[in-house]
């Protein structure tokens, strides 16, 4: 199997998650401010929603690691579970954020790792 790119996983993931209806816009009813509704508007996720999401997928994965350390777990249904899964979700949503915000997040990294290098052992004490 070929590698492939954080772009090119970015798109597979763009891809899946239209045909899923997960990135399309909610219409929802827009209200004046005594409460009568006025109209409808799209609305799409926001960033602090879908870093929330990371932050669940984060949270399942301690659970899923307490419960079953690295174990390769499937659910009843064939469903892949466990810290593998979990992690595997919090890096679809990373790149599903970045896709939606428009961060290229090969570049970033790049720019980061550059950075990262340039500082000095544990930068200043601090441990895990």
């Amino acid at each position: 199997m070929a590698v492939k790119t954080l772009n090119e996983l970015m798109d597979e993931v763009r891809d899946l998650n239209l045909i899923q209806g997960w990135r399309n816009p909610r219409e929802v009813v827009t209200v004046d401010p005594d409460g009568i509704p006025v109209g409808k508007a799209l609305v799409h996720t926001s960033m602090v929603e879908l870093l929330a999401l990371i932050g669940t997928e984060c949270s399942e994965a301690i659970d899923a690691y307490r419960d079953y350390k690295l174990a390769d777990i499937r659910g009843d249904n064939g469903k892949p579970e466990g810290v593998r899964s979990e992690l595997a979700d919090i890096f679809i949503r990373l790149l599903d954020v970045c896709d939606i915000f428009g961060v290229d997040l090969e570049m970033e990294y790049e720019r980061k790792m550059a950075f990262n290098r340039t500082r000095p052992f544990r930068h200043g004490g601090k441990t895990l």
